[in-house]
C-alpha cells in the first residue's frame, strides 16, 4: 500500500517519510508539530475539535486549552517563516477547534515520483539530466570518500565541467548546480561551505545576473568569514555584491537583511541593526530576520526585546535558537534556566562548535571549570574545532592557572583566524605572561560608536596587556555604555584582577548588574516555552 502525501497550494506533506515542504523547502518540525498539521490537512477543510487534536495529537493524554493554543501558535510560525506568501495555512475556530484553509489533494507516493517529461526534446533533456546528475554525484561522491582531495581540485574538475558547452548552456545544469550550493550551505560546517562557494561561482558561470545565485554567494562568503576563519578581504567582494543585490531589488527583505548581514560580520553593529529593522517591516514574519535582530539586542543589553522576537521564532527547532534564548537568561541573571537551553541545543547539534561553546562558556562562568574542559575537549576530538573553541579553551586554562595550555590553545586560535579583534589581545596578554620581555604582534581595533561592545572589552584586555589601566577602564566603561551586560565575564576572569580594586569598574559592573536586574524583571513577563516541551 502506497503511502500518501498531501498537496495543498505550495505546502506538500510526505505522510510515509514524515516530511514537510514549502514551496520545495524542507520545513524541519518537532514531532507533536507534525502531528498537529497531518491532523489538519487529512481532515481536508473540516473543523478539527480540541477533543480530536487530543486524540490524534497527543494520544488522548491530558492537555489543557493552552498547552492546545500554544502548540498552534508554535506552528503557524514554523511555516509562515518558511512561505512568502503570508496568508494563514489555518483559522482558529473559537469555542470548536482549528480549519485547514485551502483545498488538499491526495497523491499516492508513486504517481508523485513520476513527474511528466516533455516529450518534445525528450532524448536530448534526459541525456543532458542524466550526464549532469551522474558527473555532479560522482564528482562531490568522490571529494567526500577521497581523503586527500582538496575543494581546490573540487574547484577544478567543476571548471572543467563548466567549459563544456553542451552543459554551460543547459537549464538542467545550472538549476543542479544552484540546489546543490544551496544543499550544502545548509550543512553548516567548514568543508560544505567551501563547495557551496565553489558551486555558487559555477553557477554565476552560467547565469551571471541571476538573483539566487548572487544571494546564495554572498550568504556563503559571509559564513566564511564569520564562522570559518575565512580572510575578511572576502568583505570586500560582499560589500558589492549586497550593494548589487539592493540596486537590483530594494524592497527584497532577503536582499536588506544580507546588507545588514554584512555589516553584523564587518563590526557595524549600528548599520546592522537598522538593516535588520528595516527588514522586519518589510517582511514582519521573517524568522532569519528576527532571529539575526535578536542577536545584536543581546549584544547592546536589549534583553527582553530580544526575548520577545527570540519567542516569535519558535517554531522549526534549531540550536541557534535556544543559543540565543540561553543568552538572555544569562544574562539576566537567570542562569538555572540558562543551562537548561544551553544544555538542549548541545543535546540538538552535538558537532555544533556554537553550541559546545555556549555550554562550555556556561560552566566557565559558573566556576565549573572540569565540567566545561570536557565540553571543548569532546568537540575537539570529534574532528570539530574553530577559533572560538580554542579561545573558550585558553579561557578555561587561564581561571585553572595552566598558562601552557592557554598560550597554546589561544595561539591555535589566533593561527586559525589572525585577523581578529577578538582575539588578539588575549594572545598579546598571553604572549606577555609567558615572556614579559616579549612584545606580541597585536592588532589595534578601530572602535567607534558603531563598534560591538564586546570589541570595547577586547580592547580593554589588549590595555591591560600594556600596563594601561586607565585605557582599559575608559574601554570597559565605555563598552557599558553601548549596552555590555555581561559583568559575570568581568568578574570571572582573572585577567581583569588588576582592576577589581578600581572604583570607576567596580561601579561599572554594579550599573551593569542593576540593568540585568532590570532586564530580568521584564523578561519574567514573558510566556516562556517549556525546553523538554518544544523538543517532542
Amino acid at each position: 500500500m502506497n503511502e500518501l502525501i498531501f498537496k495543498a497550494g505550495d505546502l506538500t506533506l510526505d505522510s510515509g517519510k514524515r516530511q514537510v515542504f514549502i514551496a520545495g523547502e524542507e520545513v524541519k518540525l518537532p514531532k507533536l508539530s507534525y502531528r498537529f498539521l497531518e491532523t489538519l490537512i487529512k481532515a481536508s477543510g473540516n473543523c478539527v475539535t480540541t477533543a480530536e487534536l487530543i486524540e490524534q495529537v497527543w494520544d488522548g493524554k491530558t492537555v489543557g486549552d493552552d498547552t492546545i493554543t500554544q502548540r498552534a501558535s508554535l506552528l503557524r510560525k514554523s511555516l509562515a517563516g518558511t512561505r512568502k506568501d503570508k496568508r494563514p495555512f489555518y483559522e482558529t475556530i473559537r469555542g470548536e477547534g482549528y480549519r485547514w484553509l485551502s483545498e488538499v489533494r491526495e497523491v499516492s507516493s508513486s504517481d508523485f515520483q513520476k513527474p511528466a517529461i516533455d516529450q518534445q526534446g525528450t532524448k536530448y533533456k534526459m541525456s543532458i539530466l542524466i550526464f549532469t546528475l551522474v558527473a555532479i554525484i560522482a564528482l562531490i561522491g568522490y571529494w567526500v570518500s577521497a581523503p586527500k582531495l582538496s575543494v581546490q581540485n573540487l574547484n577544478t574538475s567543476l571548471n572543467q565541467m563548466a567549459s563544456d558547452d553542451s552543459l554551460n548552456t543547459s537549464d538542467n545544469m545550472f538549476e543542479m548546480l544552484l540546489q546543490r550550493a544551496a544543499n550544502y550551505g545548509k550543512e553548516f560546517n567548514s568543508d560544505s561551505n567551501q563547495i557551496a562557494i565553489n558551486l555558487y561561482h559555477q553557477a554565476s558561470l552560467i547565469q551571471p545576473d541571476n538573483e539566487a545565485v548572487l544571494q546564495g554567494l554572498t550568504l556563503a562568503l559571509l559564513h566564511r568569514v564569520s564562522k570559518y576563519n575565512g580572510q575578511t578581504e572576502l568583505l570586500k567582494t560582499t560589500d558589492q555584491y549586497t550593494q548589487r543585490l539592493l540596486q537590483t531589488n530594494e524592497q527584497n527583505p532577503y536582499n536588506i537583511w544580507l546588507r545588514g548581514f554584512h555589516f553584523d560580520v564587518t563590526g557595524d553593529i549600528t548599520n546592522a541593526m537598522k538593516s535588520y529593522e528595516k527588514a522586519l517591516v518589510v517582511a514582519p514574519d521573517s524568522s532569519e530576520v528576527k532571529g539575526s535582530l535578536a542577536y545584536l539586542y543581546v549584544q547592546k543589553g536589549r534583553l527582553h526585546e530580544a526575548m520577545h522576537l527570540n519567542i516569535d521564532t519558535l517554531g522549526s527547532l534549531q540550536e541557534y535558537q535556544l543559543l540565543q534564548i540561553a543568552d538572555v537568561l544569562m544574562l539576566s541573571g537567570l542562569s538555572e534556566k540558562a543551562r537548561n537551553w544551553y544544555t538542549k541545543a548541545h543535546q540538538l547539534a552535538p558537532n555544533n562548535a556554537f553550541a559546545a561553546v555556549g555550554l562550555a562558556k556556561y560552566y566557565y562562568l559558573s566556576a565549573q571549570l572540569p565540567e566545561a574542559k570536557e565540553v571543548i575537549d569532546n568537540l575537539h576530538q570529534r574532528n570539530v574545532s574553530t577559533a572560538d573553541s580554542y579561545l573558550m579553551l585558553g579561557l578555561i586554562s587561564i581561571e585553572s592557572e595552566n598558562y601552557k595550555v592557554a598560550y597554546d590553545a589561544v595561539s591555535m586560535a589566533n593561527n586559525l583566524k589572525p585577523e581578529s579583534l577578538y582575539i588578539s589581545p588575549w594572545y598579546q596578554w598571553l604572549s606577555k605572561l609567558q615572556n614579559p620581555a616579549r612584545i606580541a604582534e597585536t592588532l589595534t581595533p578601530n572602535l567607534s560608536e558603531d563598534s560591538w561592545p564586546n570589541l570595547w572589552v577586547a580592547g580593554a584586555v589588549s590595555a591591560i596587556a600594556e600596563d594601561n589601566k586607565p585605557l582599559a577602564i575608559e574601554r570597559i566603561l565605555k563598552a557599558e555604555e553601548l549596552g555590555f551586560l555581561d559583568y559575570r565575564f568581568l568578574e570571572t576572569s582573572k585577567v581583569f584582577k588588576s582592576l577589581f580594586n578600581e572604583t570607576a569598574f567596580v561601579a561599572a559592573i554594579n550599573r551593569m548588574k542593576l540593568k540585568a536586574q532590570a532586564e530580568q524583571i521584564k523578561i519574567k513577563n514573558y510566556a516562556l516555552p517549556k525546553i523538554d516541551y518544544l523538543m517532542k
